[in-house]
């Protein structure tokens, strides 16, 4: 057998080599600046370039935008749905009973956790596992034997096969970091094992063989009564900073350059012209030992001069007078326009990056597109996240009730439509939107319009049903207008209706004919206060005077 180390799938040796640099953009100041800021090589000495280190400014342009992606993403994260989950899933779904990691974590806490790996490597893999037992158990005794998750991250997974006729893996090699014990107990360290799972499909069974590094069974093999392997791969199509990873190298080293720069030139440099005869005469009258060094430097010829408690100097008959020069602030300038431009680019790539994420495996049902690429790559990461999630349940069902657990079909709902504005943006868009409502003529256009000004200003998303409620309002509408004072000012011209003013008001159905009863016995009230019809105008009932103008005529 060849050495375990050595059975790589091709897909892995090939990208092993650059995952490493790739999660690099993550990493905490100290340890990233130590490891990438370059040392200017017969410009500058070791203390020199140490406190250089030290002033540098950690510009995590990159890390800071995989962040920004992530919170993006589990900020919706509340509005997963789910159902039809089994009755063990059930009780730790929500992060009870220790929840579906036997550290207390929710299924969405859970699949956060997993998106930092799937986006720096396009790579990640669940392992769905439970607590051996033998024999059979009783409902009671499952909580003495939970079922749980754990995560396998790109470099962990080594080997793998899929079935060419299901798309179902066949054979998976794994490695695992186990915590080694000294003699009191104590971790002392860590060492490599390595899982090999093989899927007997004649019987039914997955066998288990775990190696240590000297190629030593040290257990099984072991024959696992489930039918599949229970290993969950998500994969995308690539990383999101395989292409923006060097910019934070850049923009990190331009940082330092900028704060060097600031450091060593905060005090202009002091010139002066020498006259070269001038020197030659006062070394003459310098009294020299036999090392040549000075003794008794003549002091009518020192060049500077005391005033006061203040210094002056000296300077020759014809000579320039000594002067400051300050360093030119177009290097820095320049400097600082280079690493705003390097920032630019890298979040630019950053996002078609993830505009250009497709899922490597996904059904056709879990497609669902936006308005937008980078909606649209947020979207591919959620499809990738809810497909896997459905074979996790799958998975765990499996443990549950053996070959008739993967049949169940769990619903489990993503986001399916992302706002990537910023609030400067949302609020202009709303504006212009807005504007283009009270100008079109069409009606299911201004329908289309207000539809998408109440999306764009749930950023977030509302509750399905809450959304759905208000678009079929929308829908139900006889027209949309926004301003209500243009509302007023056409029912005052008689151009629409009692009702449909008060329809368009939002107010409820019918109180416009209740509203026209109770303003006509209002108007009576009013009149038979004061006088006759013919005044009904001036007396403040319009709606009762033939004569519209009356009120107007007393006022003259």
């Amino acid at each position: 057998m060849p050495d375990i180390q050595q059975l790589q799938h091709p897909d892995y040796s090939a990208a092993n080599s650059v995952w490493r640099t790739y999660r690099e953009v993550m990493w905490a100041a100290d340890k990233y600046i130590t490891e990438h800021l370059v040392k200017l090589s017969g410009v500058e000495d070791t203390s020199d370039y140490n406190l250089r280190a030290e002033l540098t400014e950690y510009n995590a342009i990159v890390k800071r935008g995989v962040t920004r992606l992530i919170n993006a993403l589990s900020v919706r994260f509340p509005e997963i749905e789910r159902a039809n989950l089994t009755a063990m899933l059930v009780d730790v779904e929500d992060g009870a009973n220790g929840g579906v990691d036997l550290k207390s974590s929710s299924l969405s806490a859970f699949m956060i956790n997993l998106l930092e790996d799937l986006l720096i490597t396009s790579r990640v893999a669940v392992f769905v596992d439970r607590a051996k037992f033998n024999g059979t158990i009783t409902r009671a005794e499952e909580s003495n034997f939970p079922i749980y998750l754990y995560k396998y991250t790109a470099e962990s997974i080594w080997n793998w096969a899929y079935d060419d006729v299901d798309n179902t893996l066949t054979a998976v090699l794994l490695m695992d970091a186990v915590d080694t014990i000294d003699d009191k107990g104590l971790t002392s360290g860590s060492e490599n094992q390595w899982r090999l799972l093989r899927r007997d499909r004649e019987n039914g069974v997955v066998v288990e063989t775990i190696y240590n590094d000297n190629q030593q069974i040290i257990d099984g093999p072991n024959v696992l009564d489930i039918p599949e392997i229970p290993l969950v791969i998500i994969d995308l199509n690539h990383s999101i900073v395989e292409d923006v990873y060097l910019h934070q190298r850049q923009a990190v080293n331009l940082a330092s350059l900028e704060m060097q720069f600031c450091v060593n030139h905060t005090i202009s440099l002091y010139v002066e012209q020498s006259d070269m005869a001038a020197e030659w005469a006062l070394s003459a009258s310098m009294k020299v030992n036999a090392d040549g060094e000075v003794i008794e430097p003549d002091s009518s010829h020192e060049e500077e001069v005391r005033v006061g408690n203040v210094k002056g100097r000296r300077y020759g008959v014809g000579m320039e007078r000594p002067s400051f020069i300050s360093p030119d602030p177009d290097i820095l300038r320049a400097v600082m326009e280079k690493r705003k431009r390097i920032e630019e680019d890298a979040q630019k790539l950053l996002q078609q990056a993830v505009a250009s994420l497709t899922v490597t495996r996904s059904s056709a049902e879990s497609k669902r597109m936006d308005d937008t690429d980078f909606s649209t790559g947020l979207v591919s990461i959620c499809n990738a996240l809810e497909e896997a999630e459905k074979e996790i349940i799958r998975m765990w069902a499996m443990y549950e009730q053996g070959a008739e657990g993967l049949k169940i079909d769990p619903v489990v709902k993503y986001p399916g439509r992302f706002d990537v504005h910023d609030d400067s943006q949302r609020k202009d868009e709303l504006a212009l939107t807005s504007a283009m409502i009270d100008t079109t003529p069409s009606a299911e256009w201004r329908k289309i319009l207000l539809t998408r000004m109440v999306r764009l200003y749930h950023r977030n998303g509302l509750n399905k049903d809450i959304e759905e409620k208000i678009i079929s309002e929308i829908d139900s509408l006889p027209a949309v207008v926004l301003d209500s004072s243009k509302i007023i000012e056409d029912h005052k011209a008689g151009l629409v209706s009692d009702k449909l003013a008060s329809t368009l008001r939002g107010y409820p159905e019918n109180e416009s004919e209740q509203a026209a009863k109770d303003h006509a016995e209002r108007a009576v009230r009013i009149l038979s206060a004061q006088m006759g019809v013919a005044d009904a105008g001036a007396r403040g009932v319009p709606e009762l005077d033939p004569d519209q103008q009356s009120a107007e005529r007393e006022k003259e």
